[in-house]
């Protein structure tokens, strides 16, 4: 297999789907962490530059802003999602941050009970 040492850049575009790049979809923890694919911030489509490498199918570089890079990773190469898969996904994603928040309460809370039990 031939190896690439370089990247190259092209256009994505963020939908509700994903980011779109060459037929597929790729998701990145900052696009879902600031909820860029959810369908009320998708009203029309934003174009993203991307870097890649021509070989590399499964990892994209995204640039969100002007100086941030973030790892995108290949989720779908199927075109034709439904409307009920991204809605299916998105209700994934909520339900994955409800479940952190709720450690993290936890986890806090552990580390409060702890500090009052050394105190004493």
């Amino acid at each position: 297999m031939e190896q690439v040492d370089y990247l190259l850049l092209d256009e994505g575009v963020i939908t509700s789907k994903g980011i779109l790049f060459r037929d597929r979809f790729y998701s990145c923890p900052i696009a879902v962490k600031n909820q860029l694919f959810h369908p009320d911030h998708c009203m029309e489509d934003k174009r993203v530059d991307v870097l890649y490498e021509p070989l590399m199918k499964e990892t994209i570089l995204i640039k969100l802003e002007e100086w941030r890079l973030c790892y995108a990773y290949l989720i779908s190469t199927d075109m034709k999602m439904s409307e009920s898969d991204v809605e299916e996904y998105h209700a994934k994603i909520q339900v994955l941050k409800s479940n952190y928040k709720q450690l993290r309460k936890r986890k806090i809370q552990r580390i409060i009970i702890s500090e009052d039990n050394s105190c004493s």
